[in-house]
């Protein structure tokens, strides 16, 4: 039987190899194995495109199915393991964030967690997939390794730029670019602070502006409040660390900012409608969460 870890793992490119990027076949990935062996977290961008076949994974206790020609993002902190997969082919881009260019990550932190996959249409799964091939062979020709660094930085930013412009979410070109800038600006200060700031105000003050006004960006361009992604981004890591990890519930309150654990048994159960000692039962045999 494998053991929960004290902690869940996270990984770098380095825990990998001594890169920024690496480039595998999709078939090679996706060999299912006990979730307690996989489950992790990884401090890079996965980008997934499967050409053929169906494949399906878990992300954060969503099921994600993907089917035919389609793309897909798991994003750095989410917890993710593969559980099935049939006649699957494509590739797998993982690049960590200082490789890939500021404005497709601006572009894809605006649904971080909420990402779903994207079906592509033939001419647009050619297009990717011969960037994703020119990729795989400059990673293993032989060629100037200054010129090499170089070509392979702009590659990636092509085949980074496909995926994003792919997966793309609509409805943004309504709001004002301001609000737009704050919101994406809050969800990003959220996942760093989460776990001490648990106030609105908190993180208009470190944006710099009133609370009000942040509220305001943020329900327009998300229809949720500010303290909503707050007790979202909370109950989620505590999520993971009941399903994934062995700590306590006293020791889960006290890292994710609540010195009352009963208080955060209430916020809890609030949002996710059970207790953490009932999710965590539920979830103890790691199958497919939804």
């Amino acid at each position: 039987m494998n053991k929960k870890p004290a902690h869940i793992p996270v990984y770098s490119l380095g825990n990998v190899k001594q890169s920024d990027i690496h480039l595998r076949p999709l078939q090679d990935y996706v060999t299912p194995r006990p979730a307690f062996e996989t489950s992790h977290s990884d401090s890079y961008y996965i980008f997934i495109f499967q050409q053929t076949g169906e494949s399906k994974l878990i992300v954060d206790f969503e099921t994600v199915t993907l089917s035919g020609s389609s793309v897909y993002l798991i994003a750095p902190g989410q917890v993710h393991y593969f559980i099935s997969s049939n006649h699957t082919s494509g590739w797998i881009l993982a690049a960590e964030p200082q490789s890939i260019d500021q404005t497709y990550i601006d572009v894809l932190e605006r649904e971080y967690g909420q990402q779903k996959p994207t079906a592509i249409d033939e001419p647009s799964g050619n297009m990717l997939g011969s960037c994703l091939k020119s990729l795989s062979d400059l990673l293993s020709g032989y060629l100037d390794a200054y010129l090499q660094h170089s070509m392979l930085s702009n590659m990636v930013s092509v085949c980074a730029g496909l995926f994003t412009s792919f997966m793309s979410y609509t409805g943004y070109d309504q709001h004002p670019s301001r609000q737009l800038y704050l919101y994406q600006q809050f969800r990003i200060l959220l996942r760093k602070h989460f776990k001490n700031q648990k106030s609105p105000a908190a993180y208009a003050e470190l944006l710099c502006v009133s609370p009000g006004y942040l509220s305001e960006c943020v329900k327009a361009i998300s229809g949720r409040p500010v303290s909503y992604w707050i007790q979202q981004q909370t109950v989620l890591e505590a999520k993971r660390l009941l399903a994934y990890s062995k700590l306590g519930v006293k020791q889960i309150a006290y890292q994710l900012g609540y010195p009352d654990d009963t208080y955060f048994i209430r916020v809890f159960k609030k949002s996710a409608a059970v207790s953490p000692s009932a999710f965590r039962k539920h979830t103890a045999n790691c199958t497919a969460f939804t």
